[in-house]
């Protein structure tokens, strides 16, 4: 069976790096989308790994983004892990609210209409 084209959205922590990192050691190719390639961490030097920056808070990289996948991925990919997060604890409850709706409601809903399907 020939590995399988995975993109993990939010890769930098949490049960996207997990499933990344399990991606990664069934030999499966991972397209681990971060928001800063910098801050990667032990993701950067994992087996069949590319990092692509992506930050859901900005259509721009979204589409750039999206743009280079599709270029790594030029047959297409078989599975999409679009979870994404927000992380930010110095906000008040408001701005958390507004800006984990924007992110998790509004940032996924645009990514899954900008991937192309699995």
């Amino acid at each position: 069976m020939s590995p399988k084209v995975v993109v993990v959205t939010g890769s930098n922590r949490g049960i996207n790096l997990a499933l990344a990192v399990q991606f990664s050691k069934q030999g499966d190719i991972v397209i681990a989308t971060v928001r800063s390639k910098a801050n990667a961490g032990t993701l950067a030097s994992l087996p069949n790994v590319t990092l692509v920056e992506l930050d859901a808070d900005d259509i721009a990289t979204v589409d750039s983004a999206v743009a280079e996948i599709e270029e790594i991925a030029a047959e297409g990919i078989d599975e999409l892990w679009n979870n994404l997060a927000m992380y930010n604890i110095d906000l008040g409850l408001f701005d958390i609210a507004e800006g984990a709706l924007g992110t998790h409601a509004f940032g996924t809903a645009y990514q899954h209409n900008k991937f192309p399907d699995p």
